[in-house]
């Protein structure tokens, strides 16, 4: 086994001149996008869950007076799709010296439930080809700024796809992109604020924009601004969450649960505030209890955290027969595009 030793933890400790606290060299911001997935807990007992969706509608077709009853058809078929979540963990050992090597503000054994944490939390966002973020990549419409920086045009142009597609010029859309793409849309609105302040259509938006907040973004879900009222940007805090393609970032425009969106200033369409909605683009599923039966008779030793991924059951072992301690961290999920026309890919140059 794999085992973080003392020398290669010194670094934790003193080095002959006085040790510090530890500092991260880059980033670990958690991804927004999985707030924009339509939640479902895997119900204990079934294989999956699924997500339906009502079939195409129907239309009326003309009458003539005193005709014979008109011979029925079926109702158009539902679709939808299967959603089963999957397993992943992370495992770290580290061993005695390594452990008593480090300061106690660095140890080895908190700074992995730390990276453990985070490790899971990110996975189903930025994992190759089944996260969010690659899945973003799948999707059929495609609108932007291809090959180009992001402008205001393009995120319009995002929702409008989106709109016309689901056939509603009312729809409240959510356009994600990341860091790159948004100081491209600020260097858009800098670059043209003398035409965009001359329009007077614009010119109150623009200014309220340098204003304000400006390049600042909620850090709970990632909220920036909203271009028309009716669309709402959020940005990704982490540059790797998006993926490239053929030299483009790709976000996405997509049609979020309504709940994700509810508080923001975001006009939503009757079919997104009524019992029956129109469908969301991404599902997320998730086992809200990933050790189910190796934590009988270990209950002490799991720890339950809720992150972006869903419940991630990390727990600590140890043996008096072993010069080392195993940290791990367990869950299970899988997220989904469910419905393709509920998004649009939203490219810009990398």
């Amino acid at each position: 086994m794999a085992q973080l030793t003392k020398a290669n933890a010194a670094a934790f400790g003193h080095q002959g001149a006085q040790g510090r606290m530890a500092f991260y060299a880059g980033g670990r911001p958690d991804p927004i996008s999985l707030k924009h997935c339509f939640y479902m807990s895997h119900t204990r007992g079934y294989p999956s869950e699924y997500f339906s969706k009502v079939g195409s509608k129907h239309t009326a077709a003309a009458e003539s007076e005193g005709a014979a009853a008109a011979t029925p058809s079926a109702l158009n078929t539902p679709t939808g799709v299967t959603l089963t979540p999957a397993g992943f963990a992370i495992s770290l050992a580290v061993n005695n010296d390594a452990e008593w090597r480090t300061l106690e503000e660095n140890g080895a054994t908190s700074l992995a439930l730390e990276e453990i944490r985070y490790g899971c939390g990110i996975y189903l966002m930025d994992v190759a080809t089944l996260g969010m973020g690659a899945l973003f990549d799948t999707v059929t419409a495609t609108d932007g700024d291809t090959g180009a920086n992001l402008s205001l045009d393009g995120l319009l142009d995002v929702a409008a796809t989106i709109r016309a597609n689901l056939d509603d010029a009312n729809l409240g859309v959510s356009i994600i992109i990341d860091g790159k793409g948004a100081e491209d849309v600020n260097r858009d609105i800098i670059t043209n604020a003398a035409s965009f302040l001359a329009n007077p259509v614009v010119s109150k938006f623009v200014g309220s924009f340098s204003d304000t907040e400006g390049m600042l973004f909620d850090p709970t879900d990632g909220y920036w601004l909203s271009i028309d009222g009716r669309s709402g940007v959020f940005v990704e805090p982490g540059y790797g969450m998006l993926i490239q393609q053929g030299g483009d970032r790709v976000g996405c425009g997509l049609i979020s649960p309504t709940e994700a969106i509810s508080k923001r200033p975001i006009r939503l369409a009757k079919s997104q505030t009524s019992a029956r909605r129109i469908s969301p683009a991404f599902a997320i599923c998730v086992d809200e209890d990933p050790v189910s039966a190796s934590r009988i008779g270990n209950e002490d030793r799991y720890e339950e955290v809720l992150t972006p991924s869903g419940v991630i059951a990390i727990s600590q072992d140890s043996d008096t027969g072993n010069d080392y301690g195993v940290i791990r961290g367990r869950g299970k999920g899988t997220v989904a595009l469910v419905n393709d026309n509920s998004a649009c890919e939203c490219r810009y140059i990398a």
